[in-house]
């Protein structure tokens, strides 16, 4: 991310933007992603607005690169890994399905399934299956 200043022609003024530079279908770009305000206006506030704001990017293109950081983890390979904070692992459970058997019960699916399987000759569970 670096400041791009961008020339206003009908006001005379510049402009700063953080921009970034990406390549799209090979081709090299400019991409402005926020605008950060006037130069004029910013001398107000700041001595050298730009050179501030020049500093401000490169803080923000540091962080932006630790947190898209990748982190390699070695294990062994009959290792599990611990879901919690005391080294268990039994904390993570597979709920998915509770909530929609709540649900069938709540509507009164479970018996409808039965009497369908009854009067078909289903030797398995209807309700079972979904």
């Amino acid at each position: 991310m670096y400041v791009n200043k961008v020339l206003e022609k009908k006001t005379g003024r510049v402009l700063l933007c953080y921009a970034v530079s990406e390549r799209v279908n090979g081709k090299s770009t400019t991409r402005n992603v926020s605008r950060i305000g006037y130069v004029d206006e910013l001398e107000r506030e700041y001595p050298d607005p730009v050179a501030h704001f020049r500093e401000e990017a490169k803080r923000l293109t540091k962080e932006s690169k630790e947190a898209e950081r990748k982190v390699t983890i070695t294990m062994a390979a009959g290792q599990l890994m611990p879901f919690d904070e005391y080294g268990r692992y039994d904390t993570l459970k597979n709920l998915g399905s509770v909530f929609l058997m709540r649900l069938m019960h709540a509507l009164g699916l479970e018996a409808l399934f039965r009497k369908l399987g009854q009067r078909h000759g289903l030797s398995y569970s209807l309700f079972e299956v979904m």
